[in-house]
C-alpha cells in the first residue's frame, strides 16, 4: 500500500544522504576513534542496503518461460510478497536501523566538526494543517537552527527584533544565514500536496527556499501535484502514486477487518472477488473513493465526518480565490441540471458579473478544477464531464444545502444571464435554421446552450429577486430572446430526442412564464406585455406556463386575461398539454377557472384522449368527475379507451370501462380495443376487457 511506497521513498533520501556523509568522511580531518564509529555506522547501513536489494531482487524475479502459469505465479509474488505484514515490519525496521546509523554518523561528524555539513528538516507534516508562513519558515529555522545554535543567537541580539514576533522577511534572512553557516543543507519535505494553502503557507515557504537553492538540497515528496510557478523546478521530486496493488491490498483488508462485511462474504468468494473488483474499476486510482465506496457499505451514516473534513479542507485554501473556485465548481455540479462538459464548466466559471464578452486570460486550467477541490470532484475521460467522485458526495450536499452551498443557485442564474448578456448577442443572429451555423456559434459559446436552456429554472430555484433586473433587461431585448428561444428548443429537442421544431416571435412574457418566472412576468405585464400574443406557433404565455407545469404563473396570466381556452396551431389548449403532461395541479386549476374539458384539438382528440394516452388516471378520473364526454372519437375514429389499450395502461383502462367507455367500439380500422390489446400482448388488459365484454 501506500506505507510501502512511503518506505522506498524514505531509502532513497537515506542513500542519498549516506553517500554524502561518506564523501564528507574521506574530505576531512578526523581523530582515529571518530572514524571508527562513522566507518561502523556506514558499514551497518551497508549492509542493510544490501539486506533491501535482495528483497527486492527477490520481488523483481521472473522466470523466463512466458507460460500462463509462470505469469500468473509472478503476478501473485508481486502482488503478495511486498505487502506481507511481516516483510512490511522488517522494511522498517531496516529503515529504522538505517535512519539511526546515518544520524549517529551525522551527530558524530556534528560534534567533531563547527561547520557541520548535513542539516535535515521535515518542513511540512499534518500536524499543522493550518500553520501561517510565519511559522511554517520558523519551523525550519528551528530544525536547522538546532545544528548551529550560535547563527541564531547573534542574529536575534538585535535590538530590533525584542518582543515583536519576526516578519517573513525576517524570518527567511534568518534562513539564509543558517544555510549559509554550513558547507551543505539537505531538505527533505513530505506530503507537500497535504500542506494547507492557508496564507499562501506553501507558495511563500517554497519561494524562500529556492533562493537558496545553490546552497542546498531540496527533496520533496508528494503525489503529482502541478507547479506552475516552477518553485520545484530544481527539486528533486519523488511522486508517491497509488497502485492498483495498493488498493486491492486495501480493499482486501478493509473488507477482512470489518464484521458486518465478513458476514457477508464469508462463503462467497465470487461475492468479494466482484465487491473488489467493482470499486477497482470505479475509483481510478484514488483511495479516497475506494475509502467512500467501503463506507457505504459498512458505515454511511459516517460519511459526513468524511465530507465535513473535506470541507474545512477546501474553505482553509489560500489563495482565498482557490476556495471560492472550489465552491463555485462544487455549486455547479450540484445544481447543474445534466453533467457540464469541462469546456462548458471553464466557460461558467470564468464569467464575472456585468462582462460582456468572454476574458479567456479567466479560464481556468482543468487540473486546477480537480485540485482545488480536495478529490471531491472528477474529470470522466469517457464523456468529457465534470462530477463528484461518488453518488455520496451528491446525497451528503442534498442534506446540506444551502448550508453548505449558500446563493449558489443564484451565482448560477447570474452567471447563465451574463453570457447570454454578451455583446455578440445583441443583434439577431439569422440562418439559425442553418444548422452549421448554429453548431458554429455554440462551438464558439460552449455554455450558451445550457444557459439558453437553464438558466430561469436556477432564477426561479433560487427564490431571490437579485437578479431580477437582469432578467427583465434580457427579456427586453427581442434579438436576445429571439436567439435564446431558437437556442433553448434546439437543446430540449436534442435532449428529448424529438424533432427539432424552432419557434419564432417569441416574446420575453412568453419566456418568462415557460420559466415560472411569475414576478418578472408580472413586471412584463405591467409594462404592456400583451399576454394574448402568440409565437409563430400559436402558442401564448398560459401555453408555456401550462407545458412546463407552473401553476402560480398561469394563475397570474388568467387574472391578467389570458383566455383559456387558446388554441396552438396544433388545435391544443392548455388542458391538453396539462393532461398530456400527466400535471394534476395545472389541470385542476384550468378545470376551476372554466376551461372546457371537451374541446378537441387538430387530431378531434380531447383533453380525456391525451390524459388516456399517457395513463394519468388521476386526471383522466378528474376530467370524468367534470363532465369529459366518454364516447368522443378522434381522426381515426379511437376513444380514449383504444388510447389507453395502445398504450398498455391498465388503471386508466379499468376506470374507463367503470365510466361506461365501450369496449366493444371500432375504429377507422375496424379494431376493437379487445383485438389491440391481443395482438400487441397485454394479457392482463385483454382479460378486464373480455370479462368486461361477457358481463354486459
Amino acid at each position: 500500500m501506500a506505507e510501502a511506497i512511503g518506505i522506498a521513498s524514505g531509502v532513497a533520501g537515506l542513500i542519498s544522504l549516506g553517500l554524502t556523509i561518506d564523501l564528507t568522511l574521506q574530505q576531512g580531518q578526523f581523530s582515529h576513534d571518530i572514524i571508527v564509529a562513522v566507518e561502523t555506522s556506514l558499514k551497518l547501513c551497508k549492509e542493510a542496503l544490501e539486506t533491501l536489494a535482495k528483497k527486492l531482487d527477490k520481488i523483481r524475479s521472473t522466470r523466463a518461460d512466458g507460460s500462463l502459469k509462470t505469469r500468473l505465479e509472478n503476478a501473485k509474488r508481486r502482488m503478495l510478497y511486498p505487502f506481507k505484514e511481516s516483510t512490511l515490519a522488517k522494511l522498517r525496521e531496516i529503515c529504522h536501523d538505517l535512519k539511526d546509523n546515518l544520524g549517529l554518523a551525522i551527530n558524530v561528524l556534528d560534534v567533531e566538526r563547527n561547520d557541520a555539513h548535513i542539516c535535515l528538516v521535515n518542513a511540512f507534516n499534518n500536524e499543522f494543517p493550518e500553520q501561517t508562513p510565519r511559522e511554517s519558515l520558523n519551523k525550519d529555522v528551528g530544525f536547522i537552527h538546532g545544528r548551529n545554535p550560535m547563527v541564531h543567537s547573534r542574529y536575534w541580539k538585535d535590538d530590533k527584533y525584542e518582543n515583536t514576533r519576526p516578519s517573513i522577511a525576517d524570518i527567511g534572512s534568518l534562513l539564509q544565514n543558517i544555510v549559509f553557516s554550513f558547507s551543505k543543507v539537505f531538505i527533505i519535505i513530505d506530503a507537500l500536496d497535504e500542506c494547507a494553502e492557508v496564507d499562501d503557507v506553501r507558495f511563500i515557504t517554497l519561494t524562500e527556499l529556492k533562493k537558496l537553492q545553490h546552497r542546498m538540497l531540496l527533496l520533496v515528496m508528494s503525489r503529482p501535484m502541478p507547479d506552475p510557478e516552477g518553485l520545484l523546478e530544481d527539486a528533486i521530486r519523488i511522486n508517491v502514486e497509488a497502485s492498483l496493488t495498493d488498493i486491492r491490498n486495501y480493499i482486501e483488508q478493509r473488507i477482512d477487518n470489518t464484521r458486518s462485511m465478513q458476514k457477508h462474504v464469508e462463503g462467497v468468494p465470487e461475492l468479494r472477488h466482484r465487491i473488489v473488483t467493482v470499486i477497482l474499476q470505479k475509483i481510478k486510482g484514488m483511495f479516497l473513493m475506494a475509502r467512500l465506496y467501503l463506507d457505504t457499505l459498512t458505515l454511511p451514516e459516517g460519511l459526513d465526518s468524511i465530507y465535513d473534513e473535506l470541507m474545512i479542507r477546501i474553505k482553509l485554501q489560500n489563495p482565498k480565490d482557490h476556495a471560492e473556485l472550489a465552491m463555485k465548481v462544487i455549486g455547479w455540479i450540484f445544481y447543474a441540471a445534466r453533467p457540464l462538459t469541462v469546456t462548458e464548466m471553464q466557460h461558467a466559471l470564468a464569467i464575472e458579473q456585468d462582462d460582456t464578452y468572454l476574458d479567456e486570460d479567466g479560464i481556468p486550467n482543468p487540473d486546477l478544477l480537480v485540485s482545488v477541490c480536495a478529490g471531491l470532484v472528477m474529470i470522466n475521460d469517457n464523456s468529457n464531464t465534470i462530477s463528484f467522485v461518488h453518488y455520496t458526495t451528491q446525497e451528503y450536499f442534498n442534506r446540506g444545502g444551502k448550508r453548505l452551498l449558500g446563493s449558489a443557485n443564484g451565482d448560477i442564474a447570474s452567471t447563465c444571464l451574463t453570457y447570454l448578456r454578451f455583446d455578440s448577442f445583441s443583434r439577431r443572429i439569422e440562418n439559425l435554421t442553418n444548422r452549421d451555423v448554429l453548431l458554429a456559434l455554440l462551438h464558439e459559446y460552449p455554455l450558451l446552450s445550457y444557459a439558453a436552456q437553464h438558466w430561469g429554472n436556477h432564477q426561479r430555484n433560487a427564490e431571490n429577486e437579485r437578479n431580477d433586473g437582469q432578467a427583465l433587461e434580457l427579456l427586453r431585448d427581442e434579438n436576445r430572446v429571439h436567439t435564446i428561444a431558437w437556442l433553448r428548443d434546439y437543446a430540449n429537442s436534442l435532449a428529448k430526442g424529438t424533432y427539432f421544431r424552432p419557434r419564432a416571435q417569441v416574446l420575453g412574457l412568453a419566456l418568462a412564464s415557460s420559466f415560472g418566472l411569475t414576478k418578472v412576468a408580472l413586471s412584463l405585464i405591467e409594462s404592456n406585455s400583451s399576454v394574448n400574443e402568440t409565437d409563430s406557433i400559436g402558442q401564448t404565455a398560459l401555453h408555456r406556463a401550462s407545458e412546463n407545469g407552473h401553476a402560480e404563473t398561469a394563475e397570474l396570466l388568467l387574472k391578467m386575461g389570458a383566455q383559456i381556452n387558446s388554441k396552438d396551431l396544433a388545435g391544443w389548449t392548455p388542458l391538453h398539454q396539462a393532461s398530456s403532461g400527466a400535471d394534476e395541479i395545472m389541470a385542476k386549476l384550468l378545470i376551476k377557472r372554466g376551461a372546457d374539458v371537451n374541446v378537441v384539438d387538430g387530431y378531434n382528440a380531447t383533453p380525456l384522449y391525451r390524459a388516456a394516452e399517457v395513463g394519468a388516471e388521476e386526471i383522466t378520473g378528474l376530467l370524468l368527475d367534470n363532465g369529459a364526454n366518454i364516447l368522443v372519437r378522434n381522426t381515426y375514429l379511437q376513444t380514449a379507451l383504444h388510447r389507453a389499450v395502445d398504450r398498455g395502461h391498465l388503471p386508466v383502462v379499468n376506470l374507463l370501462l367503470q365510466c361506461g367507455a365501450d369496449a366493444g367500439a371500432k375504429d377507422h380500422y375496424g379494431y376493437t380495443p379487445f383485438y389491440r390489446a391481443a395482438d400487441q400482448g397485454y394479457e392482463n388488459i385483454a382479460k378486464l376487457l373480455r370479462t368486461h365484454m361477457l358481463a354486459r
